[in-house]
């Protein structure tokens, strides 16, 4: 036997959750009973910097901090500001775990996140945080190491999903977080829905959504310079004004 740390993060729009443990659950997919998950639930601010699970493919940059597109993760603070957290430990029955266990087991926690285990005291994912139109959202299974701050490196892989109606609308992403020396996949990460109410294939939408996503990069800028904006005005109104002789 084996094992390693797991963590998985579904990320809501609003803010009013009351933070903290929620309960703990041991579990085992139908498909794998051998793998065996002891786990803890909880509602937690966002804990991360979250531009790795933006829409827009993003190629990883050089060096520490660089990972981390300040103008996606200021709208993604305001925009995710909250989640379901998982935490705890998998053991598989051997160190020898194939790539495509590991993504089947990834995809097993988004499951957990998204239908949340009945023993769990919670209600579900309120009605307002799932889609109710069809989409598309970007996600993809890779390799995840972190810079010296902790900062998830980014992906330009541009692998899209369809959604479907009630499916959680906000980003996520399941890891193992003790295999980043493996080399190997570690992480399942998911994009916030792109609603396309008229969705027929990616194919066919792929315009559609090159446009959509280039608007994106005008929403991020919009909310960097609000918030530059919003720190000025702070900024001026705390600086004590001089009386006049």
């Amino acid at each position: 036997m084996v094992e390693h740390q797991v963590e998985a993060y579904q990320f809501f729009s609003r803010s009013s959750f009351p933070l903290g443990i929620l309960g703990s659950l041991k579990v085992a997919s139908q498909e794998r009973p051998d793998i065996k998950y002891v786990l803890e639930f909880s509602y937690a601010k966002k804990p991360f910097e979250l531009s790795v699970a933006e829409l827009r493919p993003q190629r990883p940059t050089i060096g520490a901090m660089q990972y981390v597109d300040p103008d996606v993760d200021s709208y993604f603070e305001a925009r995710w500001p909250m989640c379901i957290k998982i935490s705890g430990t998998v053991e598989f029955p051997s160190r020898d775990v194939p790539a495509g266990v590991r993504q089947r087991q990834l995809e097993f926690l988004r499951v957990l996140l998204w239908d949340l285990p009945s023993s769990i005291p919670i209600p579900t994912i309120p009605p307002d945080q799932r889609a109710s139109v069809r989409g598309y959202r970007r996600e993809f299974f890779h390799h995840q190491f972190f810079d010296m701050f902790k900062n998830r490196r980014p992906c330009d892989r541009a692998t899209f999903a369809d959604t479907e109606v009630e499916e959680p609308i906000g980003p996520g992403l399941a890891c193992f977080t003790d295999l980043a020396q493996l080399g190997d996949i570690n992480e399942f990460v998911w994009s916030p829905i792109l609603a396309f109410e008229n969705r027929t294939t990616f194919e066919k939408d792929r315009s559609a959504i090159r446009q959509a996503l280039d608007s994106l990069r005008k929403q991020y800028n919009g909310y960097s310079e609000l918030a530059d904006a919003k720190r000025h005005l702070r900024m001026l109104c705390a600086t004590p004004i001089k009386a006049r002789a």
